[in-house]
């Protein structure tokens, strides 16, 4: 780049040629006038007047050098001046270009440093989404195998369910045929279940395992063997054959009997003197001595046990036919 003082370098030496030519001008002058003097005349009378105006022409010239040697200060002090305002504005476009330079870096930087950043947390999300889907693989592939185990564990358990379920049905079918050719042996069963709610509470009008009255639990038992008793202890009473008490056999059942006469209590013969039944409010199922005399015994008809053990022998063979054909 060019510097200012190169280009007025010119200039100022155009000033110092000025300079030196007035000064040279005005000697000429005085030199001149100082000859044309002496020229017209030699005597003394004129030396005084030639010398008096040889000191006005050389203080014309001291003048005229002044006056130059001022000027020359004046551009000189101009043109320095003009160069230190030039060198200003030189220094502040350089300075200006400075902090522009300085302002991009610094925007670029930025822009690399926001560039950086987005880059990092986009790299951040992608990790975060491949370990979420990683951790969704391994769940389902964890319910995948859970439910392979389960359901093979349920296939098992099925297989086995249905073998127990064929030899118990199997077990049922033979024992129930044996009981049409042994009728008697339904009272046993009898027993078998009027076992199993001992303990529950006598409530009056009872027919459910929640609470039981006399003729209610009676009822319960022999439907659980398909035979249907009336409901009432005196229904019952009529309903069944008729037995001595030294023919009672466990499952028959016992009636209790009021002076008049009037069945007002039932249980189920448990065998040696005692019996099964629901006694009265604030007890609950037992088995209990018979201790009163005016019982009667009897039995559910055979007609009925028949009956009752032939349908429940279809439904059991039914049902084995079903697993055994997995139908």
């Amino acid at each position: 780049m060019s510097t200012p003082g190169r280009h007025r370098a010119p200039k100022a030496r155009k000033v110092r040629l000025n300079q030196r030519s007035a000064i040279a001008f005005a000697a000429t002058i005085a030199l001149t006038g100082a000859v044309a003097v002496v020229g017209h005349g030699s005597t003394s009378s004129h030396s005084q007047s030639v010398t008096a105006t040889v000191s006005e022409k050389s203080k014309t010239v001291h003048d005229a050098q002044t006056a130059v040697t001022t000027n020359a200060a004046k551009q000189s002090l101009k043109i320095s001046s003009t160069k230190a305002k030039i060198a200003s504005k030189a220094g502040a476009k350089d300075a200006a270009k400075a902090r522009a330079h300085a302002k991009a870096v610094h925007a670029f930087k930025v822009r690399l440093h926001l560039k950086a950043v987005a880059a990092f947390k986009a790299r951040k999300a992608a990790a975060k989404a491949k370990s979420r889907a990683n951790i969704r693989a391994a769940a389902n592939t964890k319910a995948s195998v859970s439910t392979y185990v389960s359901n093979r564990s349920r296939s098992t358990s099925t297989v086995a369910t249905r073998s127990r379920t064929i030899t118990r049905l199997r077990g049922q079918v033979a024992s129930l045929k044996s009981q049409l050719q042994k009728p008697s042996s339904i009272g046993k069963q009898a027993i078998a279940i009027a076992d199993n709610y001992l303990g529950v509470p006598y409530q009056r009008g009872g027919t459910s395992p929640k609470g039981f009255d006399c003729s209610g639990y009676t009822q319960y038992v022999y439907s659980k063997l398909g035979i249907s008793l009336p409901r009432v202890a005196s229904a019952q009473a009529h309903s069944a054959v008729s037995i001595r008490r030294s023919y009672a056999k466990p499952g028959d059942l016992v009636f209790y009997h009021s002076g008049s006469g009037y069945v007002y209590h039932v249980g189920i013969y448990a065998g040696n003197g005692q019996v099964w039944h629901a006694p009265f409010p604030g007890r609950a199922v037992e088995k209990v001595r018979i201790s009163r005399n005016n019982v009667t015994f009897g039995r559910v008809s055979k007609s009925a046990a028949q009956n009752a053990l032939a349908i429940k022998l279809a439904q059991k063979t039914a049902k084995l036919a079903r697993l055994i054909h997995n139908k």
